[in-house]
C-alpha cells in the first residue's frame, strides 16, 4: 500500500485511544513511514461519509418590482 500523501510505502500499526468513552479502544490501520499519515478503517468511513454530505443552501429568488431584465 502506497501513502496518498508522499507515495511512500506504508506499514501496518496499533492505533490507541485512551480517551474513548468505553475504556481503551484499540484498531489497526496504516502508517506511511515516510510522512507518518495514518489510516485506519473508521476515519477511511469518515472520510467517505464526508465525502457523500452534500450541504445545498436555499438561494434567495431576486424581485425586480417593474424593472426590465435583459441578458
Amino acid at each position: 500500500m502506497n501513502c496518498s500523501n508522499c507515495r511512500s510505502v506504508m506499514v501496518v500499526d496499533d492505533f490507541f485511544d485512551c480517551t474513548a468513552t468505553d475504556g481503551l479502544m484499540w484498531m489497526r490501520g496504516w502508517k506511511c513511514v515516510n510522512c507518518g499519515h495514518a489510516v485506519n478503517p473508521l476515519m477511511e468511513a469518515n472520510r467517505r461519509l464526508h465525502e457523500m454530505t452534500v450541504v445545498e443552501l436555499p438561494q434567495e429568488e431576486q424581485e425586480y418590482k417593474g424593472e426590465e431584465v435583459r441578458s
